[in-house]
């Protein structure tokens, strides 16, 4: 080995063969020492050893997989020697993919969720036919379709509403053929102008979005039902005047204020309106309310109770003649009204003989009512013959009567009124006389008579004859004794 001062030797040995060679390594002066890197230990020229230090690096021999062990080793930077060959490399390297969306390991099969790069193309679905989205991957081509069901229903809130002043809009919802609500974003919608007022308007659903197509509906704003009013009219009842009669109308509504005439509603009447008769109010509404009601109303004849009603006799003595007492009819306002256009008369048959019979006036045209009068046909009257008078009695002689006559009546009394009057009657027209008796003599009395007539139980008389006077004798005296008379006394004083 060589020194600082001297030369030396240094042998070489093939590790292949085993040959050997020497080589003179030259002496090397001041410690200058030649080495092939810095790793060498051994001078190139005098053979002198170090210590040196490696620098050594991890080289992987190979790596670990997600299903396999890897091998690795140390290496110096340097002089590429090795150190701890064969340390194995734990399981856990990355997972090994035919892309970015496959989805299982092609190594150790494990799976994961593929990474897909979707892009998306829709088919609309429309109002009758189904559309879908397809999204195609586009690392693996991988196609996904899902359909979009068609809008199949569309239904509003509310198709009908009353009029109340106010805009009223339903709300729309739209159905697939699922079922399904459509949210509101997949359509737009548009209205009619206005509904406020009575009358029919459109809603029109645009599709969008996933959809196409439109629908159009429509609803109703209604008028006022008049049976929410309250309707009257001022009359159902009057009398005939000679004038139109047209009652007026009151139209409520429900909340009580006063509607207005040609606005809200229209009044009709039937034709006339002046006559007795039965007559119609139709009150039809009009603009923000609806239907019509009809009411009737009368105009009555006036009736016969405002009239003077008067016949012109209600009683005739028998004369063997038809009786018919005229009629005559006054207004309230006291004109003649006339037989035959305002009135008829009617009579009972007969009206000849003794009875009672009717009248009856029974109103007509702008007249009601009827009435009936009674009037009497009595027998005929008679008279006094003659009065023979006594003390006690009287004996009356009667005109005879013999037609419609059954009998007499006399009535007699002390006084010209008759106030304290008896009766004797005779039952028979034949039997023209009557004898009076327990009068008071020597007074005079007031005689009359008159006929009766029987007519199924009911008796009429006629009038009274006129009153003849007759006046009883007077009765003898008795003859009285004579009485002395007394002697006059004198007086005391």
């Amino acid at each position: 080995m060589p020194t600082e001062t001297t030369s030396g030797t240094k042998l070489f040995e093939c590790t292949g063969c085993e040959a050997t060679y020497e080589k003179t390594i030259n002496k090397c002066e001041s410690n200058n020492h030649i080495y092939t890197n810095s790793c060498d230990r051994d001078c190139d020229e005098c053979g002198d050893i170090r210590e040196i230090t490696h620098t050594f690096k991890w080289v992987v021999d190979k790596k670990s997989t997600c299903g396999a062990e890897g091998i690795k080793h140390e290496e110096c930077t340097i002089c590429h020697e090795k150190r701890n060959e064969n340390t194995p490399i734990p399981i856990g390297g990355e997972h090994k993919y035919s892309n970015n969306c496959d989805a299982s390991c092609n190594v150790c099969k494990a799976t994961r969720t593929a990474p897909h790069s979707y892009k998306s193309s829709v088919t609309k679905a429309t109002t009758s036919k189904n559309g879908k989205i397809t999204k195609t991957c586009s690392g693996c081509k991988k196609k996904v379709t899902s359909t979009i069901y068609y809008a199949k229903s569309f239904s509003l809130s509310a198709t009908s509403y009353t009029y109340n002043g106010k805009v009223q809009t339903p709300t729309v919802t739209v159905k697939d053929a699922k079922g399904k609500v459509i949210d509101p974003k997949y359509y737009t919608l548009s209205y009619s102008s206005g509904r406020k007022n009575v009358g029919t308007y459109k809603i029109k659903v645009t599709l969008k979005g996933n959809y196409s197509g439109s629908k159009t509906l429509s609803y109703k704003i209604n008028p006022i039902s008049i049976s929410k009013c309250k309707v009257s009219i001022s009359g159902t009842s009057y009398t005939y005047n000679g004038k139109t009669i047209k009652p007026s109308v009151k139209v409520l509504s429900a909340g009580g204020s006063t509607l207005k005439n040609g606005t809200h509603y229209t009044v009709s009447y039937s034709s006339g309106c002046k006559n007795p008769g039965t007559y119609k109010v139709t009150v039809k509404m009009k603009g923000s309310y609806s239907g019509s009601k009809t009411f009737t109303y009368k105009i009555n004849p006036i009736s016969i109770s405002k009239c003077k009603v008067s016949i012109s006799g209600t009683s005739y003595y028998y004369d063997g003649k038809t009786k018919t007492p005229s009629v005559k009819v006054l207004s309230a306002g006291g004109s003649t009204l006339k037989n035959g256009t305002h009135y008829t008369v009617s009579y009972s048959s007969g009206r000849k003989n003794v009875g009672t019979y009717k009248v009856t006036v029974k109103m007509k045209g702008t007249y009601s009512g009827s009435k009936t009068f009674t009037f009497k046909i009595i027998p005929p009257k008679t008279s006094i013959s003659k009065i023979t008078a006594d003390i006690n009695t009287m004996k009356v002689y009667i005109t005879k009567k013999s037609t419609q006559v059954t009998g007499y009546e006399i009535q007699y009394a002390s006084t010209s009124d008759f106030t304290d009057a008896l009766t004797k009657t005779i039952t028979s027209y034949n039997t023209t006389s009557a004898t009076l008796s327990e009068l008071t003599a020597e007074t005079t009395y007031y005689v009359r008579v008159r006929t009766y007539k029987t007519v199924s139980g009911v008796k009429y008389y006629s009038g009274w004859s006129t009153v003849v006077k007759s006046t009883t004798k007077v009765a003898p005296q008795p003859i009285e004794p004579e009485i002395p008379e007394e002697p006059e006394l004198p007086v005391v004083e």
